[in-house]
C-alpha cells in the first residue's frame, strides 16, 4: 500500500516526516 499523505503535507513536513518515521519503525518492529 502506497503511503497516504495529508493534503496539508507542505505546511506540516516535520510532522509528516516524524509520523512516517514512527510508522516505519512500528511496522518494522512488528513480527512478520
Amino acid at each position: 500500500m502506497p503511503p497516504v499523505f495529508p493534503a496539508h503535507w507542505h505546511v506540516s513536513q516535520p510532522v509528516l516526516i516524524a509520523d512516517t518515521f514512527s510508522s516505519l519503525v512500528w511496522k518494522v518492529s512488528l513480527p512478520v
